[in-house]
């Protein structure tokens, strides 16, 4: 019998149109995704092949995601089909076994949708095999790579959805209560998801997690490129716990339907009353002889018609829309789960900056509130729109409705009313939710108008027109669901767009370009556009509003064709003015909007904007090489206004050929505004300007005669920077109303070519005829080491800057304050070094707080928006401990000043000479006030006054590994700054953190992996692995050791240029401290790719005679080099270790009395045995405890005494 349900189950699904439907669906998305870049399932890095298992099986994995929809869709047909149909009392009277009918059924849909799942890999199998394709993006065909995610991830993950959604279907006897279960579940799934996304809880999130995606990203997360192209994860582990934990519980679920759902039991609740309205629907009542003799004299109604009875009418219809919206089951429970996922994203938040949380400040707020109303907001967008518009004809009403006087306005109107209230009343749930935890943390001012405008005008607005769009929808399309299938083919169509070159928000239904908020500068310049795009898509909206209106279904015209035979006349005069008004409306905008984006602006579409780039370097690179003049000083006047959000730079170079060789043309790269150019006049002594290239922005100076060797020359520009109008994308984000921030080489014109602007991608290079990407220059590059890594063929320059401002506005440039006036609405600023800079600064401007203090000798100064002082003080106590520390051991601070300047927006920090431009989202907004807390404002601000020393006073050539002497040196400077202030055993957290990002990033690799000497462009080498082997220096070598070849280094290379200073020079000073046995731990660090796997497999405890303990422990040590692609290769090696027993696990320690034990031992390859004498019983032990090598998996490094 079981076995006849399941064969009848799977004859009448694989019949039903949707099979064949989401069939094709799922093998067109798969196909797509692996013949169309812009088509992306899973990221994996440049590297990973898009047919290898790692790219598969997260692809199964996305698609799983989906693929419970699907679930839902057949398990709940088949739960409910016999209820629906009213054949379960016909079916359940047959002697059918009840576990037959129960799972048998469910067997059927579950095998149907693995079935539909299967289109999947065939997808993605013959989507690898298309001639056009990227072939060096596919690796070769194994069949096997498709079948272990279908088999292992997918199958167990879509058995435990039908069996849960199979059992609420059957406990709800409805499609709705099985729905808003599967929406209930995927929220749940969002919520652990945020809540487990902090390192230490990735275990629980692995076995937790219901579609396995953690598990398996757990299991491959430090994985190489070559690992994710070849091989399969082993089933074991949290992937085999998971897969177990989930099937376990489908079978538990079963058991508990299998003893508690009757089948045969009577309908309750909704089901019973739908029921029984159907019975009464189809019962024709017989009126007796009597009442039909009865003669009733009705009362004489008198109509009343106009504004006055249409309100009233309008406002009661309203108020019966909004009721029948938030009384429904489905949206309390929504709204429910709504208000528990923006509780737990504000008390567990996850946008945290190395685990530290924000200020709830109102511009975060706001962000949160959209991000948890989204997916309510847009169910009730579309389907509830779908309900209001279906409501009278679903319930048998719409007869009657229709033949009442009420104006048809009316019933339309409120409907779109209704959603309104329901959109608006949900963000305001939300912002009461927002607000209560804003005052629960202390914060105050809660700028209620910022919610108002923001949400209103950026989020409900939008969201109303989309309503309107679903209404319009519903009211062309046959029945409820058919309009339903349309909208979310539209949205799911909407953002695809970009993927096929349309990336104008013109094309997109109520978008409008990206907007921020900014506590320093408002709203900015983001109002306008919003504005404009607003009454573009406004004027849409009402056409399609007066459409939906005049095509409304009332009375017996219920086809789209009878409805639209008189649209014309049904319109009248009103209608078809207001369909003139929202065109004019829709044409007005739609001019503006192009006049500004493309007329005033350009619009560059992404993939164009790759092709120039392109045909740059196919043009120019051949003038790579060629010598360039030396800019050795700028004299500047430069005025702001910020208002208008322009500037305009009048100035001089000195130029000196400083090269051996006659230059008789200079290639010059005019200032680039996004996707425009600035408005720049040159002129030069001795020179003309020859060829310009308007699609590069760039001019070639021909010299009248060659400048010859060590002769100088001037070169005057003008330079107008403006802003008009508003842009669709590429905003300009550098000269603002309040916090203007712009450097040198955004504002003012660079010599010579420029290798940053070349394409970067090794595919869209190929696509493009591109060679290989150029890597920097060798190491070894003799005429490359004389050349400025950051300034190019420019060394140190006399620096005079002019600046002025609107009045109340201050404005800042590296050097001293010199001058300072007002003059009429202007306020004037000259600033000068007394000594020579690198061609590195930048100008700003705004209305700013400054809180000052000194420090031997040293003026500190930190400008900052009022209410952002939380964390100023920790600012300027790490400028104080940083100059001491730096000025102690590496050398004299070189100013006599260091300003730290908030700027909007952008989220960095960067050092000038003696200034500091800080970003209010790095670490204004952190909220410091847990101890335990990572600091990460008093680190950055370290790292930053480090780059006075190492950047400012030796400065790299453009080689390879330039950015360690830059980057990786201030992060060990600014370590061991944390490390006086927080301690040792605090720095784990911190470490951890670095290691976890630097294992993870690997596979994302662009170029391939670099030893730390040759970096290139790899930010993950020299900030985070660089953070890990100086701080392991730091520990092996002993912390005056290296500080005292890093001041050995400034001394013999401070402010030194021709030849610059590389990594074989820091390499070399810091032999010069080491023994030799450490020698060859440096060049493990720095000239080769060496990763430990260390474990500590047993850690027993024995009580001695004399009251001490004996801790033997067995350690297994492996070492492994890698190379560029992370291919691993064991090699033999005996290398000093830390061996610790500690009171507490590693991660839980902060005091150093916890450390009962740590001390170096030798370890060799494969097993050893240590053995050591304590004092006192340790809770935990193993080895490298605090995490100072690099190692995949540290947290098998200790382990429990036993």
């Amino acid at each position: 019998m079981w076995l006849k349900l399941v064969a009848s189950e799977w004859s009448y699904l694989r019949r039903l149109p949707s099979f064949y439907i989401v069939s094709a669906l799922f093998f067109l998305l798969a196909f797509l995704a692996m013949t169309i870049d812009n088509v992306q399932i899973a990221i994996g890095g440049p590297n990973v092949m898009q047919n290898g298992p790692w790219f598969l099986a997260i692809a199964m994995v996305v698609f799983s995601i989906f693929g419970m929809f699907v679930v839902a869709n057949f398990v709940g047909n088949t739960a409910t089909r016999d209820v629906s149909c009213r054949m379960d009392g016909i079916i359940l009277a047959t002697p059918v076994p009840r576990g037959a009918y129960l799972w048998g059924r469910m067997t059927g849909a579950y095998l149907i949708t693995m079935l539909v799942f299967c289109a999947i890999p065939l997808g993605l199998l013959l989507g690898s095999l298309m001639p056009w394709v990227d072939a060096e993006r596919f690796g070769p065909t194994v069949i096997a790579y498709y079948l272990w995610p279908l088999v292992v991830l997918v199958a167990p993950t879509l058995l435990f959805c039908a069996v849960l959604f199979y059992a609420l279907a059957m406990a709800s006897r409805s499609m709705m209560g099985m729905y808003l279960g599967v929406v209930a579940f995927f929220v749940l799934y969002l919520i652990s998801g945020s809540l487990l996304s902090e390192p230490e809880h990735r275990t629980i999130a692995a076995l937790v997690d219901p579609f396995a995606s953690s598990a398996y990203t757990e299991l491959t997360r430090y994985w190489t490129a070559i690992e994710r192209n070849t091989q399969i994860v082993s089933f074991e582990g949290v992937l085999l716990y998971n897969r177990l934990l989930w099937l376990g519980l489908a079978a538990l679920i079963m058991v508990i339907c299998q003893f508690t759902l009757d089948p045969r039991r009577p309908l309750t609740g909704r089901s019973a009353r739908k029921r029984q309205k159907q019975l009464q629907q189809n019962t024709s009542p017989v009126p007796s002889p009597a009442a039909a003799s009865v003669q009733l004299e009705l009362p004489r109604v008198q109509q009343q018609s106009g504004f006055t009875s249409w309100w009233p009418q309008l406002v009661r219809q309203t108020r019966f829309e909004v009721s029948q919206i938030v009384k429904s089951a489905p949206f309390v429970i929504l709204l429910m789960i709504t208000m528990v996922m923006l509780g737990t994203a504000l008390m567990f938040d996850a946008n945290t900056t190395y685990g530290t949380a924000n200020w709830p400040f109102t511009r975060l707020m706001v962000n949160e509130v959209i991000n948890a109303t989204s997916l309510l907001a847009m169910v009730v967008v579309i389907y509830y729109s779908a309900e209001s518009v279906w409501r009278e004809r679903q319930s048998g009403m719409g007869d009657i409705v229709d033949a009442t006087p009420t104006h048809s306005s009316v019933f339309f109107l409120s409907k779109l009313a209704g959603l309104l209230v329901v959109l608006v009343g949900l963000c305001l749930a939300a912002v009461v939710v927002t607000v209560l935890y804003q005052l629960s943390k202390g914060m105050t001012q809660l700028e209620l108008g910022q919610y108002a405008l923001r949400l209103g005008l950026w989020y409900v607005l939008p969201l109303l027109m989309t309503a309107v769009l679903a209404v319009f929808v519903q009211v062309l399309s046959p029945n409820k669901f058919a309009g339903i299938g349309i909208m979310v083919v539209f949205i799911i169509a909407q953002l695809t767009l970009s993927a096929v070159g349309l990336e104008h928000n013109m094309y997109s239904f109520s978008a409008s370009p990206a907007h921020m908020y900014s506590d320093i500068n408002g709203y900015g310049h983001y109002i306008a556009p919003q504005l404009w795009y607003m009454l573009y898509w406004g004027g849409l909206t009402l056409v399609l509003a007066v459409l939906a209106y005049t095509l409304w279904r009332r009375g017996s015209e219920a086809r789209l064709k009878d409805r639209s035979q008189h649209l014309l006349a049904k319109l009248g005069w009103s209608g078809g003015s207001m369909i003139s008004a929202g065109l004019l409306a829709f044409i007005i905008a739609g001019t503006v909007i192009v006049h500004n984006t493309r007329v005033l602006n350009e619009f560059t579409p992404s993939k164009h904007a790759m092709d120039l780039r392109a045909e740059y370097e196919k043009e120019l690179r051949q003038y790579h090489d060629i010598a360039v003049p030396s800019i050795t000083a700028v004299d500047l006047e430069v005025e702001l206004f910020p208002q208008q959000r322009s500037a305009v730079a009048v100035g001089d170079y000195v130029l000196e050929n400083q090269s051996d060789q006659p230059i008789a043309r200079v290639l010059v790269q005019l200032p680039q505004h996004g996707s425009r150019a600035s408005n720049t006049e040159i002129q030069v002594d001795g020179a003309h300007i020859g060829e310009v290239d308007a699609r590069f922005n760039t001019q070639w100076l021909e010299f009248d005669e060659p400048l010859a060797p060590g002769d100088e020359t001037r070169m005057s520009f003008r330079v107008e920077r403006t802003n008009q109008g508003f842009v669709d994308k590429n905003d300009d984000l550098s000269l603002l109303y309040n916090g203007t921030f712009i450097n040198n080489g955004a504002l003012l014109p660079t010599l010579g070519y420029q290798a940053r602007a070349e394409l970067q991608d090794r595919h869209e290079r190929r696509k493009r005829d591109l060679p290989a990407r150029h890597p920097l220059p060798d190491l070894d590059d003799e005429a490359q080491n004389r050349v400025n890594a950051f300034t190019g063929d420019t060394h140190y320059i006399d620096f005079n800057v002019l600046v002025s401002t609107e009045l109340g506005q201050t404005a800042i440039a590296p050097g001293y304050l010199t001058e300072q006036w007002d003059e009429g609405e202007r306020a004037y600023f000259r600033y000068a070094m007394d000594a020579p800079i690198l061609n590195f600064f930048n100008l700003m401007s705004a209305d700013l707080d400054v809180t000052e203090d000194q420090h031997e000798g040293v003026a500190i100064s930190v400008y900052h928006h009022v209410r952002h002082d939380m964390n100023v003080s920790r600012m300027i106590a790490g400028v104080k401990d940083s100059l001491d520390y730096f000025s102690t051991h590496f050398g004299p601070y070189q100013h006599r000043q260091l300003r730290i300047i908030e700027f909007p927006y952008r989220s960095f920090a960067q050092a000038f000479p003696n200034t500091v431009p800080f970003s209010e989202n790095m670490g204004f907004a952190l909220d410091l006030r847990d101890e335990d807390d990572i600091d990460f404002a008093y680190y950055v601000t370290a790292h930053e006054v480090a780059h006075q020393w190492f950047a400012h006073q030796i400065t790299p050539g453009n080689v390879q590994g330039g950015q360690v002497l830059s980057e990786t040196l201030s992060q060990y400077a600014a370590l061991m700054v944390m490390e006086n202030t927080y301690g040792e055993q605090a720095m784990r957290r911190f470490l951890k953190r670095e290691l976890d990002r630097y294992l993870s990033a690997r596979s994302f690799d662009v170029i391939g992996e670099s030893p730390l000497y040759r970096v290139e462009s790899q930010a993950y080498i020299y900030y985070q692995k660089g953070s890990l082997v100086m701080y392991a220096l730091r520990d092996y070598l002993g912390e005056e050791a290296v500080n005292t070849a890093l001041r050995n280094l400034i001394n013999e290379f401070q402010y030194q240029h021709s030849p610059y200073p590389n990594t074989r020079d820091l390499i070399r000073v810091l032999r010069e401290q080491a023994t030799d046995e450490q020698q060859v731990l440096i060049t493990d660090m720095f000239e080769r790719i060496i990763l430990f796997d260390l474990q500590t497999t047993d850690a027993e405890l024995t009580e001695l005679d004399n009251g001490r303990w004996q801790l033997s422990l067995t350690i297994e040590a492996q070492k492994l080099e890698a190379d560029s692609m992370g291919q691993e290769e064991s090699v033999d090696f005996t290398q000093s270790f830390d061996i610790g027993a500690l009171r507490a696990h590693p991660d839980q320690i902060s005091d150093a009395d916890d450390v009962l034990y740590l001390q170096k031992h030798p370890i060799s390859q494969g097993e050893n045995q240590i053995v050591i004498e304590l004092d006192e019983r340790p809770a935990f032990a193993g080895i490298d405890p605090f995490v100072k090598l690099i190692s995949r998996d540290v947290s098998q490094n200790v382990r429990s005494v036993r």
